[in-house]
Order: C-alpha cells, then structure tokens, then sequence
C-alpha cells in the first residue's frame, strides 16, 4: 500500500540524508513521487539507492532560502529526520507556520520536547519510543 502517492503534482522534501532520511526518500521515489533530499553534507548522498528517481540539494534545511530553492512553497510534505532535534524543530516551525506546508512531520530523539508540538498540527515521532512500542507489542503476543 503506497505511503505517499496522490497526485503527480504532490511532492516531498526530506531534511537529513542519514539512515532515516535516506530510506524515507527511497521508499518515497520508488512509489514515484516527486522528492527532493537535502544534507549539508554531500557525502550523505551515498545512502541513497542507485533507483533513486529524485534530486538532491546540498544545503542547511533551518535556512528558508534554501527550502524555497527545494520547492518548499510546492511541498505537500516535510519530514525534518536529522540528528539534531532543534533542527528538525525549526524546520517544522518554518515548514508549518511560515510556508503553511500540508504535512508536517518531525523526528525528535528527545521524547521531552515533543509536548511543545501538541496542537500544532505537526506530527512528531521518536525512534526510540518506536522501539519501545514494538517491543510491548512483542512481548505482548509472546505472553499470549
């Protein structure tokens, strides 16, 4: 079942090239979307697959020119997937507020700071309690 696949004029911008940004982008361009990638370290493209149909933008993802330069003001989603959470937070602020981008969504390390998003109408995620979720879930079905 397609993630991302509305229409052609739909598209995509990931902040953050690294693991998760990285896959993101590939599954995302395998379902034919229209997906630009930005890293401020070029040599993060590297992790992408050689399938992937989108572009690349070297650039710093909290700087509002560089999101116009990927197509912001086109975007109907945002992931902000980088290391660093006050980054992906600033990111999403600008995305959300500034560019009134459709679909926001944030990767927060720090479960903590996720409580200043509620009712913003961005979506935040964290790996770590993706993992501790799953892991219940695990547990759960071996205790049955």
């Amino acid at each position: 079942m397609p993630i991302f696949h509305k229409e052609k004029k739909d598209r995509a911008i990931i902040i953050g090239c690294g693991r998760l940004g990285s896959a993101l982008a590939n599954l995302l361009s395998d379902e034919n979307a229209h997906v630009t990638v930005m890293d401020r370290d070029e040599s993060a493209f590297r992790k992408l697959s050689p399938s992937y149909g989108g572009l690349i933008l070297e650039g710093d993802g909290s700087d509002f020119d560089t999101l116009v330069e990927a197509g912001a003001h086109e975007a109907t989603l945002l992931a902000a997937t980088t290391e660093d959470d006050d980054v992906n937070i600033m990111v999403g602020q600008i995305a959300r507020e500034i560019l009134h981008i459709e679909t926001v969504i944030v990767r927060l390390n720090d479960t903590a700071k996720e409580a200043a998003f509620a009712g913003s109408g961005i979506i935040t995620f964290s790996p770590a309690q993706l993992c501790v979720n799953e892991f219940r879930r695990v547990l759960g079905e071996k205790e049955r």
